[in-house]
């Protein structure tokens, strides 16, 4: 019984010290495919200078000539999809390729995020030009990778874009409602608003508090 017993716990042991050994690689694998996404954003780079240097300020007319027309979009799709996802799928076990897809969603969003919020203005036409673009990159990542939370991944800058193409500063008091449901904090959504450039910042500032958090 005794020996039984401490054979019990010697496998216990082992069972324990595989599963942290498992984890370690796990974590490791993660901040491997994590720094290895950063290098294939830097590859795209050009996409995100031709963003950075579009103009959101749109009138009717110019809104009008983006009809059924988002160059940059369909730029982004055709070079991940020749570039980045072709070639590398084949070198990816199906649950690596996977958690590289969120993970480069995730920083996709993100980096798309620093130029909207840093380097772009709109106008109410501009920014549904964005939620349009940004609408059909969604579909088409999320179509093409079910098992990747791609919508996840751009919930904040779906928020943004939806801000943005708002007609009046005070449509964001029924916005920010229900802030737990956002993505965005009051002070994050008093800056995009700020992004619109016929939006006044004295009303943007004037605009009442949320209750809705301590």
């Amino acid at each position: 019984m005794f020996v039984a017993a401490t054979e019990g716990e010697r496998i216990k042991s082992c069972l324990h010290e595989i599963r942290d050994i498992s984890s370690i690689f796990r974590q490791l694998s993660h901040d491997a495919i994590k720094d290895f996404v950063q290098g294939v954003l830097s590859h795209i780079r050009p996409i995100f200078d031709t963003i950075s240097g579009q103009s959101y300020e749109l009138n009717e007319d110019q809104y009008s000539e983006h009809e059924g027309c988002d160059p940059w979009v369909q730029h982004l799709l055709a070079e991940l999809e020749q570039k980045v996802f072709q070639n590398l799928r084949p070198h990816f076990v199906s649950t690596s390729f996977d958690v590289f897809i969120g993970l480069f969603a995730e920083a996709l969003a993100a980096r798309m995020e620093g130029i909207v919020v840093n380097e772009l203005r709109f106008s109410q036409l501009g920014g549904l030009l964005l939620e349009r673009e940004i609408r059909r990159l969604i579909l088409h990542l999320s179509s093409a990778f079910p098992h990747a939370s791609v919508r996840e991944s751009f919930a904040r800058l779906t928020q943004i874009a939806t801000i943005l193409n708002m007609e009046t500063p005070g449509e964001v008091v029924d916005f920010w409602g229900d802030l737990s449901a956002s993505r965005l904090t009051e002070a994050d959504i008093k800056k995009v608003l700020k992004l619109r450039t016929d939006f006044k910042i004295e009303i943007i500032n004037s605009l009442p508090a949320s209750q809705s958090r301590d």
